[in-house]
C-alpha cells in the first residue's frame, strides 16, 4: 500500500491537521513514521525493468505499547532477491 493511502489509514489511522495521528490502543503504530525515518527519497520497492520506478509499500507497524522503545528504522536497498526490499526495525529492552 502507498503512504497515506485509504488501506495505510485504516489501519494505521487518520492523521489530524493539528495533532497528526495520534497513537491509539488497538491500532498500530507505523515504526518508520514514529521515528521520523522517512525522506522524500525513501522507497522499499523497484521496477526490475525500470530502476527508476521506486515507491514505499512496505511497513513494519508495531503495537502503541511499543512505540517508545523504537530506537531505528532502515531499508536495505542494497538486498537481492526481490523487488522488495528487508525493512529493518530496532525495538530496545
Amino acid at each position: 500500500m502507498e503512504p497515506e493511502s485509504p488501506e495505510y489509514c485504516a489501519l494505521a489511522g487518520a492523521a489530524g491537521g493539528y495533532y497528526g495521528r495520534v497513537a491509539r490502543i488497538g491500532t498500530p503504530v507505523d515504526a518508520f513514521a514514529a521515528l521520523k525515518a522517512y525522506s522524500p527519497e525513501s522507497y522499499s520497492w523497484m521496477d526490475p525493468g525500470d530502476n527508476g520506478k521506486r515507491m514505499h509499500l512496505d511497513y513494519c507497524f508495531v503495537s502503541c505499547g511499543l512505540e517508545g522503545r523504537l530506537k531505528s528504522a532502515r531499508i536495505d536497498t542494497q538486498s537481492e532477491g526481490s523487488d522488495h526490499f528487508r525493512v529493518w526495525v530496532e525495538i530496545g529492552g
